[in-house]
């Protein structure tokens, strides 16, 4: 696979990841997640998920600490640990040359 950089540069690594993500970009429904997401905040929702905590006996209803880039990323079935690997390994080839 090929992953252009620039129109001068181009690096022959597998980058999948950053492929699915760039497909998704491409489509325009990252954008309209992501503006679906700031007009919920702009209206006050929050995300939230259910937590147990000992002290209560059924699960609490908390506001969720993910960020939102790793929600839509998981949404998205794409894996931000891969795409930052690849990143890096495209970095790397660039260093070398």
């Amino acid at each position: 696979m090929t992953t252009k950089i620039s129109k001068k540069v181009t690096v022959n690594i597998p980058t999948p990841e950053l492929e699915k993500q760039h497909d998704v970009i491409e489509s325009g429904a990252s954008q309209t997640l992501t503006d679906f997401y700031d007009w919920l905040c702009e209206k006050g929702f929050v995300i939230a998920e259910y937590v147990k905590f000992e002290e209560y006996r059924d699960k609490q209803l908390v506001p969720t600490f993910v960020r939102p880039e790793k929600l839509f990323a998981d949404f998205f079935d794409i894996d931000l640990d891969k795409i930052e690997s690849e990143r890096r390994a495209i970095l790397e080839v660039l260093r070398e040359s």
